[in-house]
């Protein structure tokens, strides 16, 4: 079940709902064995960056992610109902000590859906996830930007199996990783019918 962690806004013309669950029946290092096999296969996005990025990703490396996903996005109590998903792009990124997510959000697509789960977190020193909404009316909301978001990003501090789902107007990027340990997060934009 997905469960509503942040709404920027009280009143549902101006909300911004992110969600966020536990799945704790996934294997992970199984997961995470399969992200390396593939970082493996291709070593050339390793050469000048230390985040790096899959490129096309085998459905058996993220069927545990979407088995324990597809319940929990059709219980959710959006208005209209999300009838079904029509297109997704499943990637894995693999942050290293030092490396940190330039600012993302993909505000062409408003109606849609960014899927975010966190396969590997360092145990110590962990990247946050920093959100931000974007929108102008909500940017320009005095008792908003000084009662509720005192900073200009909502720090979220990800565990291993935590699922976070957010519109994809949402601008977001991971924190620099201080960490020793890698961080692994699987991302997929969810083209949506409603």
């Amino acid at each position: 079940m997905l469960n509503p962690e942040y709404s920027f806004e009280k009143t549902d013309l101006f909300s911004t709902p992110i969600w966020t669950s536990e799945f704790t029946e996934i294997d992970n290092n199984k997961i995470e064995k399969s992200v390396y096999n593939l970082r493996d296969l291709n070593k050339e996005n390793l050469k000048w960056t230390n985040v790096w990025e899959s490129e096309y990703c085998p459905p058996d490396s993220y069927d545990q992610i979407f088995l324990a996903f597809y319940p929990s996005i059709f219980s959710l109590t959006t208005n209209p109902r999300i009838r079904r998903i029509d297109d997704c792009t499943p990637k894995f990124h693999i942050y290293k000590k030092g490396s940190s997510s330039r600012l993302i959000n993909f505000i062409d697509r408003p109606n849609d859906l960014l899927l975010m789960y966190f396969v590997k977190v360092p145990n110590e020193n962990i990247p946050f996830l920093l959100l931000k909404d974007p929108r102008p009316l909500v940017y320009g909301n005095h008792f908003y930007k000084t009662v509720i978001q005192k900073e200009e990003y909502i720090r979220f501090e990800p565990t291993v199996g935590t699922c976070v789902v957010l519109p994809t107007y949402m601008e977001y990027l991971i924190d620099t990783n201080h960490s020793e340990e890698d961080l692994i997060v699987f991302t997929a934009p969810l083209t949506l019918s409603w």
